[in-house]
């Protein structure tokens, strides 16, 4: 899990036990992934749609590659489970969890998102919140519940809550003392000795989140609890992806105009 895989093109031919597709291992009935190349070409990580399992370290350190640099994965509704580092260390431009799934966690520990939509009943605790980056979240109405520290303060630009999901007390992990900063604009260079130098503190990355959610939900609760920038967001697709745009300074330096959710 400290080091990167080896990328390897896997050339199997009339095995009992596994099935290879474009570089992916499968187990032989297709069901669970075993291996995902780390190299991704054509922006979409392709997870065959007879996924059952998302194995252990499978796609760890995922990205694209030029031109497709942002990739995009879209989590099949076959999936029923994805375990534990599966896509440690991945470089994901858009990730999409649309249906009910079990989650390991640290599922996707150390990663970077640059966009999550979730629709999964319950958020499991510490499954994003060792990410190095989410810079958006969207919470879709399917989400009920979304565990202690599932996510981290300082990995998070704006977020936007259903009124339909009820958050824990400490669903964003405030427990560091330093962020990292994820703007270039706002780190630092006069001390290139200081390990701390593009980090922020507690305060600055509260200042860096934006809530959405309806008036009197939980989040918004929540946010008034721990000083955090709320707006009301009307519950509509349209105004939910306007506000996730707006407040998403990640989206239109790599989006422009198109709406990446």
């Amino acid at each position: 899990n400290n080091h990167p895989k080896t990328s390897i093109n896997l050339h199997i031919e009339n095995s009992d036990n596994f099935t290879a597709i474009n570089g992916a291992l499968y187990t032989k009935d297709m069901k669970t992934l075993l291996y995902m190349p780390n190299k991704i070409k054509g922006g979409i990580v392709p997870i065959s749609d007879e996924t059952e399992i998302i194995g252990e370290g499978s796609c760890s350190y995922i990205k694209g590659v030029y031109p497709d640099t942002a990739i995009k994965a879209n989590i099949p509704k076959s999936v029923k489970k994805i375990c534990k580092n599966a896509f440690f260390g991945a470089d994901i431009c858009l990730l999409k969890i649309l249906s009910d799934v079990e989650i390991e966690k640290t599922a996707f520990a150390n990663s970077k998102i640059n966009g999550l939509v979730i629709n999964m009943e319950t958020v499991p605790s510490e499954v994003f919140t060792d990410c190095e980056e989410i810079y958006c979240i969207k919470s879709c109405e399917g989400v009920k519940r979304i565990e202690k520290h599932a996510f981290k303060l300082g990995t998070i630009t704006n977020i936007y809550i259903s009124p339909n999901t009820e958050v824990d007390s400490d669903f964003i992990d405030m427990s560091d003392k330093m962020y990292i900063k994820k703007h270039f604009g706002t780190c630092s260079f006069d001390d290139l000795d200081n390990p701390d130098r593009n980090k922020m503190t507690l305060e600055e990355a509260k200042k860096e989140l934006t809530i959405g959610g309806e008036k009197n939900s939980s989040a918004h609760n929540y946010a008034i609890k721990n000083g955090i920038r709320f707006i009301e967001v009307e519950n509509d697709i349209d105004k939910i992806d306007e506000f996730l745009k707006g407040y998403h300074q990640e989206s239109k330096f790599k989006f422009g105009e198109e709406n990446p959710f």
